[in-house]
């Protein structure tokens, strides 16, 4: 299976050749992707999914996301670019720690709460919008 998403990384920007999420299963040992698609299906983006994806700059999240869990995007240091938030309602403790490239961020409608330390060491942040 590591081969498999070894030879998927080779194609990860080519329409229908990304890495389908359900081989993401953390812990993966697959950290070189640099941006990423959610798949338009997707509700839930699974607790530690994307952590510690060091090379990750930008990942976009269809509105078809309802729940980020904890730590999905903790350690994602070179994160710069979050195209939409989905339709979550929380985000929870620590999902975007240690993202200390990230500079803005808009926080959608749908957000009731914001967990403690949820942009911990996101030391580059200077714009979150809530609308």
């Amino acid at each position: 299976n590591d081969d498999k998403i070894k030879e998927s990384n080779c194609n990860l920007n080519k329409p229908n050749k990304q890495i389908p999420i359900e081989e993401l299963e953390f812990p993966t040992t697959n950290k070189e992707i640099q941006k990423y698609l959610i798949p338009p299906d997707i509700q839930k983006i699974n607790d530690k999914l994307f952590s510690k994806f060091i090379n990750l700059t930008e990942i976009t999240i269809p509105k078809s996301v309802k729940e980020i869990g904890y730590k999905a995007f903790s350690g994602c240091s070179s994160l710069e670019d979050i195209t939409s938030l989905g339709k979550i309602t929380e985000i929870y403790d620590y999902t975007f720690s240690d993202c200390s490239s990230l500079t803005k961020i808009t926080i959608p409608k749908s957000v009731k709460e914001i967990g403690e330390f949820a942009f911990k060491k996101c030391l580059l942040l200077k714009e979150i919008t809530i609308p």
